[in-house]
């Protein structure tokens, strides 16, 4: 686990809160591994109202497009192989369902960036916003679906601005 004396926290504007280790070097990862978004209901036990299946076609969206952002560029796999892995982990904290329409409505997650091997953690980040899009047939959902694809957005441009800085910030 990252410690205080081993740590940055990094000044964005992207995400709400961010913390890289100092020595952060990603060269050595050879492809990406997207694992499934965890759910925090204890931290939001408001999230339970919201339809089981509409909570799994949110997950799925969010997998689909950090695949589809990164696959282009990086080599997505769904868990350890031969080659060095960087393990993307993250957690919806909170959502909100949009209640008057589009703007209304938000998620929270947290995401990390681990070893694939050892699970070390090497970047952690934290963030809360509204989408402010239409999604037809999740017209409730469509913020917490403008946010997954913001944060989907997002990771594929960090892990460009790393590749080519050796350490990125958010």
């Amino acid at each position: 686990e990252m410690c205080i004396r081993d740590r940055d926290k990094v000044d964005t504007n992207k995400v709400g809160l961010a913390y890289v280790r100092h020595d952060l070097d990603l060269s050595r990862y050879k492809a990406v591994w997207v694992e499934w978004p965890r759910l925090d209901y204890l931290r939001d036990p408001s999230m339970a109202s919201i339809p089981r299946e509409q909570i799994e076609a949110l997950r799925q969206f969010f997998v689909r497009r950090v695949t589809e952002e990164l696959g282009s560029e990086y080599r997505v796999v769904t868990g350890p192989g031969n080659q060095p892995v960087l393990r993307f982990r993250t957690t919806i904290t909170e959502m909100k369902t949009s209640e008057f329409g589009v703007g209304s409505g938000y998620a929270a997650i947290e995401g990390e960036y681990r070893d694939g091997d050892t699970g070390r953690l090497l970047l952690a980040f934290a963030d809360k916003r509204g989408g402010g899009q239409l999604i037809p047939g999740l017209e409730k959902l469509s913020d917490a679906q403008g946010a997954l694809d913001y944060w989907a957005r997002l990771i594929r441009q960090h892990l460009d601005l790393m590749r080519a800085e050796g350490r990125g910030i958010f």
